[in-house]
Order: structure tokens, then C-alpha cells, then sequence
């Protein structure tokens, strides 16, 4: 910590009492999060998650909304950030479903081609397509169900649908949910935490909706499945995968609402 403490006074150009650094737990990872006069947040984090995040912001350098990287120790295995003062989505009483869904599209919408060999997380896809990287993520969601019998044959299906689509490769967040979403005192969205993924960026637009119960049940499912220009037999094959993921989510980290997810999935199960 002392090493990071003197590169970070060397780079900035400043001096670091104990007074000025807030520490802060970062939700279900093991990075060490602090800030320091509220100026500055600095994430310690391992190798994999430090070069994807710098990949991933470098990338979209300039974007609104984005956190802003002020400098990086590769060697100490930290990123400086500018701390992002904001609300989280349950502070936020005035802005509306609507708006922030209209926010999230335009985000994605802003997303790039990402020139890689291969889908899933960035520098740890070994070579995966993207019909691979979402079967992984169903196989990690399964074991979490274990205790309830949730139909799962409907997701094979939705991954040979997806089989026969020539899905594009773009740079997306891959964790686009309201846990990683700060509000500015105007209602903006600012996104922190990215986990890197290249694939579909209708993918990030699905997490993103259905990371909040209270946006997901205020609005229509149809409107959320089809929000875009985009063959509706692929649409609901991902949504329908996406959807499952959240549910294996929510069973950990949002068990007050899982039932909610559970009944969503079981009816577009009958859809598919």
C-alpha cells in the first residue's frame, strides 16, 4: 500500500495524509477500493481485470459518462481514476423508467467494431465464439439454481438459434447493470466498472434492463425484447439467455425479488 501511496503522490504531484483517504469495499469482488479527498478513486485490482478496464476506457476515451482514467501502475497493479461523485439507483426518486431506458439505448448505440479473434471476456476468451461464451455463462448460472427446478432445455435451444446468426464484435461492458450506474444531480447516468466482453451489444442493452426489477416490471416485455431494429428470433433466443443469467443473480444477490425473476422466465420459457 505504501508503494502505491508514493507512485500515486509522485504521478499526481501531490502529498496523501491518512486523513484524506476514504477505503471502500467493491461489491462482490476482492479489489481494494479508496479515494482520496474525494478527488481521486483508485482501484487495486489483478492483472486481468487492470489491462481490460484500461483497454476498454481507452477505447471509448472521450465518451460521456464514462469514468476517466488519470493514471495506471501496470507494476503495482493499480488505476487511478476521477472520482465520480453521484447517486445510486434507489436514491434517484425524479428521473423516470423511461428516461433511463432511453439512456441505456443510447449508450449501447454509441458502441464500437472491436477487431478480436474471438468473443467473451477480453483477454480471456481463449478463442471462443459467441454462442461458447454464452453457454459458459449459463453453466455458471446453473449450479446457483440447484435448489429449484427451472426449466433449462429452453436455453439449448435459444443457443442453436443464436448458432445460425453471424454476430458482429463489439466492445460492450459486460456488466451493464444499475449496481455500476451513479446519477448526477441532472439525471445522467454515469457508468463505472466495466467487465469487459466483446459480442453483441444488445447483450449489455438486456443485463442493463433487467439488472432492476422496478424498470423491468414498469415496462412492457415486448418493448424490451424488440427495442431494437433486430431479427425477433434472435432477440428473444438472447433476451430469454440473458434473463436466466439475471435470475441466477438475483437467487444470490437479490433474493427479495428472485421470485419476480422466476415468474418472468417461466413465461417467456412458454414463448419460445
Amino acid at each position: 500500500m505504501d508503494d502505491i501511496l508514493n507512485d500515486l503522490e509522485q504521478r499526481l504531484n501531490i502529498t496523501i495524509k491518512s486523513e484524506d483517504i476514504t477505503n471502500y469495499t467493491d461489491g462482490a469482488s476482492d479489489a481494494k477500493v479508496f479515494s482520496i479527498n474525494e478527488k481521486y478513486l483508485v482501484k487495486v485490482v489483478d492483472d486481468l481485470t487492470l489491462r481490460s478496464q484500461i483497454a476498454f476506457l481507452e477505447f471509448y476515451k472521450g465518451i460521456a459518462g464514462l469514468q476517466r482514467v488519470i493514471t495506471y501502475n501496470k507494476e503495482l497493479k493499480y488505476i487511478c481514476f476521477e472520482f465520480i461523485k453521484g447517486k445510486k439507483i434507489k436514491e434517484v426518486k425524479e428521473v423516470k423508467d423511461t428516461d433511463i431506458i432511453k439512456q441505456i439505448k443510447n449508450i449501447v448505440k454509441q458502441y464500437k467494431k472491436y477487431d478480436d479473434n474471438a468473443y467473451g471476456y477480453l483477454y480471456d476468451n481463449e478463442g471462443k465464439s459467441w454462442v461458447e461464451f454464452l453457454e459458459d455463462e449459463i453453466n455458471y448460472a446453473k449450479p446457483k439454481l440447484k435448489d429449484y427446478d427451472v426449466e433449462t432445455s429452453i436455453l439449448d435451444k435459444c443457443l442453436q438459434t443464436i448458432s445460425k446468426y453471424n454476430v458482429e464484435k463489439y466492445l460492450i461492458h459486460g456488466d451493464l447493470g444499475t449496481h455500476n450506474f451513479l446519477f448526477d444531480d441532472n439525471g445522467k447516468i454515469m457508468i463505472i466498472d466495466p467487465m469487459p466482453v466483446v459480442g453483441d451489444w444488445l447483450y449489455d442493452f438486456y443485463y442493463a434492463v433487467l439488472s432492476s426489477k422496478k424498470i423491468f416490471m414498469n415496462t412492457e416485455m415486448d418493448s424490451i425484447i424488440q427495442a431494437f431494429d433486430v431479427d425477433y428470433t434472435y432477440q428473444i433466443s438472447l433476451f430469454t439467455i440473458v434473463l436466466f443469467i439475471r435470475l441466477s443473480r438475483a437467487y444470490v444477490y437479490d433474493k427479495e425479488n428472485f421470485e419476480t425473476y422466476l415468474n418472468a422466465y417461466m413465461q417467456i420459457c412458454q414463448r419460445n
